[in-house]
């Protein structure tokens, strides 16, 4: 096979998972978090573990991303420390909030 005829092969498969994904989100966005939660009670067990995974999954990069923000936030404030001159006090008690 010539690599047009392969292109041309796997083209409309994507095109088709792109109109499936598209009707997924769509149908996502006009429920609620109450019809999801049914649906997912619906679902036979092994389906309900892969939306857990899922859920724990998003719930992992939700934290670390948090944790990204707090240590460059962090650093903003190590950086600022340097460049300003902050009284003793004040900057004992923004360190006590930090931890």
């Amino acid at each position: 096979m010539n690599e047009e005829c392969l292109y041309s092969t796997f083209e409309p498969l994507s095109i088709q998972s792109k109109l499936e994904e598209s009707r997924n989100t769509a149908m996502l966005d006009t429920m609620n978090a109450a019809q999801i939660i049914q649906e997912i009670g619906s679902m036979d067990e092994q389906d309900q573990g892969e939306v857990i995974a899922h859920l724990r999954q998003l719930e992992e990069e939700r934290y670390h991303q948090e944790q990204v923000k707090i240590a460059a936030q962090r650093l903003q404030d190590l950086e600022d420390g340097l460049e300003e001159e902050v009284p003793y006090a004040e900057a004992m008690e923004l360190l006590r909030s930090r931890l």
